[in-house]
C-alpha cells in the first residue's frame, strides 16, 4: 500500500499543532438555531468551490472538524442529530452514537464499484421519499464531491481517474487492496492540478443534481439547509500545502464550508426574494438535470 512521504507526515503533524487553537466552529450551533426539515451534507465541499459553482456569495460557516470522523465526533457531543433520520453513503455513521431515529446505510446497496462511490441520486431519492411521507429532520449525506472524484457527463457519472482503480475505496475490500486518497495525492500517484480540476468538476456536477431536489423540497414547504462536513486541499499555499482532508488540521480550506438555507419559499439572509430566484442565482434553472 502506498504510504505518505515522511516529509508530508511531518508537515501535517506541525499543522495540527499550529492549527489547534482554531478548533471549534459555528456550524453545529447554527444548525441548532435553524428549524430545518432537511439537511443536505455535500461531503468534502469547500466554501470557495461551492461559491464558484453558484456564481453568488453563498453564506459560509466553520465546521468543527477537517474530516468526517471528527465532524461526527463533534455531532455526538453537540447532539445536533438527535432523533434525526440519516440517509448516507458514508459508512462512518455506523461507528458513532448520534442518537438517531433511523439510519439508512446506502453504502450497502447503492455502491458503484467502478466509481468507488455512491452517486447523489440514491441518497437524495430516499430523502425525497422520507420527506414526502412526512418524516421530519432528515439528513442526506451525499458522497461526492469526496474523492474518488466523479463528474456527470451527458447524464452519466464517470470517474475522473479511471486508471487509478486502487483509489476507488470499497468497504468490502481488504485493507491491502486499498489506496487512500491522501496517500495517492501526497505521493504523486495522482497529479494535484488534475485532482483540483476534477474536484471542481465534481462540485459542479453534484450541485446541478442536488439543486433540483432542493428546489422540489423547498417549493413543497420544507426548510432545507445545504452544507458540508469539511473541505478538501490540493497542496497549494492557501491550503497550507496539505492534500485531501487530513484529520485535526483546522485550516480554513478544510473548515470553511457552505451554509445555504432555503425556507418557506425564500432563502434566508439573501437578496433573492423567492426560492426560484435563489436557486437561479446558485446556478440551477428549472428543467435542469
Amino acid at each position: 500500500m502506498t504510504q505518505e512521504p515522511r516529509t508530508y507526515r511531518a508537515w501535517k503533524a506541525l499543522v495540527r499543532r499550529l492549527s489547534r487553537p482554531l478548533v471549534g466552529g459555528d456550524q453545529h450551533e447554527r444548525l441548532r438555531r435553524t428549524d430545518w426539515d432537511v439537511l443536505v451534507v455535500l461531503d468534502a465541499c469547500r466554501l470557495d468551490a461551492f461559491r464558484q459553482v453558484a456564481n453568488w456569495p453563498v453564506e459560509g460557516c466553520t465546521s468543527p472538524a477537517s474530516s468526517t470522523d471528527g465532524w461526527l465526533d463533534a455531532a455526538t457531543e453537540s447532539g445536533v442529530f438527535e432523533d434525526a433520520t440519516v440517509v448516507t453513503s458514508n459508512s462512518r455513521y455506523a461507528e458513532h452514537d448520534l442518537g438517531l431515529r433511523d439510519l439508512h446505510p446506502l453504502w450497502e446497496d447503492a455502491w458503484v464499484d467502478r466509481l468507488g462511490n455512491v452517486t447523489p441520486e440514491p441518497v437524495l431519492d430516499r430523502v425525497d421519499e422520507l420527506v414526502a411521507d412526512g418524516r421530519e429532520r432528515v439528513v442526506g449525506h451525499v458522497g461526492p464531491p469526496h474523492a474518488p472524484y466523479v463528474a456527470r457527463v451527458d447524464g452519466e457519472w464517470l470517474p475522473v481517474f479511471p486508471e487509478v482503480t486502487a483509489w476507488h475505496w470499497n468497504p468490502e475490500r481488504e485493507a491491502f487492496e486499498q489506496l487512500s486518497q491522501q496517500a495517492a495525492m501526497a505521493s504523486g500517484v495522482v497529479d494535484l492540478d488534475r485532482a483540483a480540476r476534477g474536484y471542481h468538476a465534481s462540485v459542479r456536477s453534484v450541485w446541478e443534481v442536488t439543486a433540483a431536489y432542493v428546489a422540489r423540497m423547498a417549493r413543497a414547504g420544507a426548510t432545507v439547509v445545504v452544507t458540508a462536513d469539511h473541505g478538501e486541499t490540493f497542496g497549494r499555499p492557501r491550503d497550507w500545502w496539505l492534500v485531501e482532508h487530513p484529520a485535526r488540521c483546522y485550516v480554513p480550506a478544510l473548515t470553511r464550508v457552505p451554509f445555504a438555507v432555503f425556507a418557506d419559499g425564500e432563502r434566508r439572509g439573501a437578496a433573492p426574494s423567492s426560492v426560484e430566484e435563489a436557486l437561479s442565482a446558485l446556478g440551477y434553472a428549472e428543467g435542469a438535470p
